[in-house]
C-alpha cells in the first residue's frame, strides 16, 4: 500500500507505503542517529519516535480512507473540500508532505533562501511542535467522516 501526496506516490524504497510494514529496509540507524534519533542499541529519545510512528502511521491511514483509489491531486476543489470537511487548509497539507518525507528520510526539497521553506525547517527540527502538529491533524481527521466521493476522483473510477 503507498499513498498518492499532491500527485506523488510517497513509499519508502522498498514499495511499503510507511513503517508500520515491520519492512527490513527502513531506515538505517547510522542514518537516523545522526538525524537527532535514537542511536544504535540505544533506547534515549525511543518513546518520542515511537510516538511521532504512530501518528505518522495513524495519519497515513486516515488519509487512505479519506482519498481512496490514489485521488488526491492537490487541486482547489480537492483542498476547499478538505478544509470544508475536516479543516485541513493547503498550508497544513504542506507541513505533513515535509513531514512525511522527513519521517521517510527523503529531502523535502526545502529552499534555504525562501523565508518559508527556513520557516519549514526550523518546524521540522522542532520535535515539540512537530509532535503538536501530528497530533492535531491525527485529531482533525479522525474527527471527521467524509470520503472523496468515486465521482469527484478520476483515477478511481478506473479501478
Amino acid at each position: 500500500m503507498s499513498v498518492r501526496v499532491r500527485g506523488a506516490r510517497v513509499g519508502g524504497a522498498c514499495g511499503c507505503a510507511h513503517r508500520s510494514q515491520n519492512c527490513e529496509n527502513d531506515t538505517p540507524p547510522s542514518r537516523r542517529a545522526a538525524r537527532g534519533g535514537r542511536a544504535p542499541g540505544s533506547n534515549e529519545g525511543r518513546g518520542k519516535r515511537v510516538e511521532r510512528d504512530s501518528l505518522m502511521q495513524t495519519i497515513v491511514t486516515e488519509l487512505t480512507r479519506v482519498w481512496p483509489g490514489d485521488c488526491f491531486e492537490g487541486t482547489d476543489d480537492q483542498y476547499t473540500w478538505l478544509y470544508e470537511h475536516y479543516g485541513i487548509t493547503e498550508d497544513d497539507d504542506v507541513k505533513w508532505q515535509c513531514a512525511l518525507a522527513d519521517w521517510m528520510d527523503e529531502d523535502p526539497d526545502l529552499d534555504r533562501t525562501d523565508p518559508a521553506d527556513r520557516e519549514l525547517m526550523a518546524f521540522l527540527a522542532d520535535e515539540r511542535a512537530m509532535q503538536s502538529f501530528l497530533f492535531r491533524l491525527c485529531e482533525q481527521y479522525r474527527q471527521g467522516s467524509a470520503v472523496w466521493g468515486a465521482d469527484d476522483c478520476p483515477l478511481r473510477r478506473q479501478h
